[in-house]
């Protein structure tokens, strides 16, 4: 093998590395954004369900005028 081919083969391998590296990143980047979403989305999930219980509760309520 010549010197130059050695020196291509390794320019070849960093930048093959240097790819996959940054494909690693950007599926890793999507992960953690799809996580945070779905973070998001369980907590106004959750305050949509304890805002329509307590309307729920508010609704049942009956006003007694006589009542001291």
């Amino acid at each position: 093998m010549k010197k130059s081919q050695r020196g291509s083969t390794l320019l070849d391998v960093l930048v093959a590395l240097l790819i996959a590296s940054t494909s690693l990143l950007s599926i890793l980047g999507g992960v953690a954004l799809a996580a945070r979403t779905s973070q998001n989305s369980e907590r106004r999930i959750l305050a949509l369900i304890a805002a329509r219980s307590e309307d729920a509760r508010n609704r049942t309520v009956t006003y007694n005028a006589a009542a001291p």
